[in-house]
């Protein structure tokens, strides 16, 4: 059993793989499981290369993202670990890429940023122990302060790209932020809860050419005071609504929204969304559903009737602030 620290510019060292659990074909670089805590923690400065990981199996979370804890993240498998697959905490810039997320107790992936000073975590999750100073690090080059590995990138944004997030307990990807944040390109499938929660997001959050998929709850939601766009994603059979959104600069612009239990898209009081040139379709309830006083451009989509008798567009109370421009209604009929 490993559990990696990593302050300052180091790497993980190499350790032999015990010869079970097998939950993947691909021979990993590391083995680390069955942790208290973290099973790799990266923190006060740690610019590390994580590549090619088994994690799995931990009491608590995969991998640990700290406070000034940056870095590549890449092609691991972080697996079956009772807290989140991985967690990113306050002025943390890493890119987190083409890892397979699943199967973890919580958060498939959960971005959490205390800079507003609130102590208060996301449901579910308890606070983690901090290692000394000399805590156990495992070392493998000091040699690293030269910038000479042309496998880095420039560190500018959180990134979240190219992961495969299925099946993990609660939301594939939770956002609880300050920072800026791109999510792109990732598949976000089957998770016990949202596919995407952003909870808080003062900078924008940009969600782009994602596949969010069969989540049990809605796709997307957005909570109050929140800077998302919404751009390119494919938003299909969620068993609550595509997209549900309370902030209140939130753009949705060219998503496919297909398929979704309940609406495919629900625009909450005092929200303040413009919704561009969408693909938008729900089985059972209404295409767009406007609550409320919500402020909301909604403009050049093409909005689908689905099998019940129920109309495209469903607005409660006398709203001016919703404006339709130019959309498509496309009527279900039966041959």
């Amino acid at each position: 059993m490993v559990a990696l620290l990593l302050p300052g510019r180091f790497r993980t060292e190499r350790v032999s793989a015990p010869s079970r659990p097998r939950v993947d074909r691909f021979s990993p670089e590391n083995v680390i499981r069955e942790n208290q805590w973290g099973g790799v923690d990266i923190r006060r400065g740690g610019i590390p290369v994580l590549r090619s990981n088994l994690i799995c199996f931990g009491y608590s979370d995969g991998v640990v993202v700290g406070d000034e804890g940056k870095g590549l993240i890449e092609g691991n498998t972080i697996y079956a670990n009772k807290g989140c697959g991985v967690w990113m905490m306050s002025s943390s810039l890493p890119h987190i890429t083409s890892n397979h997320v699943s199967y973890n107790g919580l958060y498939g992936v959960a971005v959490f940023s205390q800079k507003d000073g609130s102590s208060e975590l996301p449901r579910g999750h308890r606070a983690q122990e901090n290692f000394s100073e000399d805590g156990d690090a495992i070392l493998w080059e000091t040699e690293l302060e030269k910038e000479d590995d042309p496998l880095r990138r420039p560190i500018t944004i959180a990134l979240v790209e190219s992961n495969s997030i299925n099946h993990n307990g609660a939301s594939g990807l939770y956002v609880q932020s300050s920072e800026a944040l791109h999510v792109i390109t990732n598949v976000i499938h089957a998770n016990g809860d949202r596919g995407i929660t952003v909870a808080q997001s003062s900078q924008l959050t940009r969600v782009a050419n994602n596949s969010i998929s069969c989540n049990q709850q809605s796709g997307v939601k957005v909570e109050a005071q929140c800077k998302v766009e919404l751009r390119g994603n494919g938003i299909y059979d969620n068993r609550g609504q595509g997209i549900i959104t309370k902030g209140d600069s939130t753009i949705v612009i060219e998503n496919d929204i297909i398929g979704n239990r309940g609406s495919g898209l629900q625009l909450l009081p005092r929200s303040d969304t413009k919704v561009i040139k969408n693909r938008i379709h729900s089985f059972r309830a209404y295409g767009i559903t406007v609550q409320g006083r919500a402020k909301a451009l909604v403009r050049e989509n093409i909005i689908f009737q689905g099998k019940t008798n129920k109309t495209i567009f469903q607005q409660i109370s006398n709203n001016r602030e919703c404006i339709m421009q130019n959309n498509k209604f496309l009527v279900f009929k039966k041959k």
